[in-house]
């Protein structure tokens, strides 16, 4: 019973994910091109920052000591660490890697149509038809085109719109991965504890 009661938890929690993201979805839209990236892809920093943490014990001093100020304070640390851990494949590595290079190439750029670049085009194309065919991704898509404001920007500006829905994706995929490593922590005591 306690299993099936877990599994349901999982689900709706899993549901919730969605339906917060949506609710960020005016912020991560924003104004102008500069914003999705900006603050969708500090958004996807913090979620692999979380995903990382949930696999940590705690900290001895009860400070924050590797994020903060140590060691993985860089997004690029941050995602070579949960590579070289195993908490990411090597396809979410370079998912996430992108994100990064576009938000990098946003803050140096001057331009203001970060969208009609070649070099994000072509990442955000790229990316967009490797995960057309995912479940998941038809899932999230799915429910942001319900969306007036998704809508109408996907009229407007197709390759931002794809934009979203890739950092969507990778925030979910993220959330997810959270959510059964907590799981599988939860049983790893159930194990442990076992009299």
């Amino acid at each position: 019973m306690e299993i099936i009661e877990q599994t349901q938890d999982f689900l709706a929690k899993r549901k919730n994910i969605i339906i917060d993201l949506q609710e960020l979805l005016p912020k991560i839209i924003g104004d102008t091109d500069q914003s999705p990236v900006l603050v969708g892809v500090t958004r996807l920093e913090n979620e692999l920052e979380k995903y990382i943490h949930s696999f940590l014990i705690e900290s001895p001093t009860g400070k924050e000591d590797l994020f903060e100020n140590g060691p993985l304070t860089t997004f690029s640390a941050k995602i070579s660490i949960a590579r070289r851990l195993g908490l990411i494949n090597n396809e979410l590595q370079n998912a996430i890697d992108n994100m990064r290079k576009i938000r990098n190439l946003v803050n140096r750029s001057s331009k203001n149509l970060v969208f009609e670049t070649d070099q994000i085009l072509l990442i955000v194309k790229t990316m967009h038809e490797k995960y057309i065919d995912n479940a998941n991704y038809r899932e999230i898509e799915n429910n942001l085109s319900v969306d007036k404001q998704f809508f109408l920007l996907k009229q407007k500006n197709e390759t931002k719109a794809k934009f979203i829905l890739i950092l969507y994706y990778l925030v979910y995929t993220l959330q997810t991965g959270k959510l059964l490593a907590q799981k599988k922590q939860y049983q790893a005591k159930l194990i442990l504890s076992f009299p």
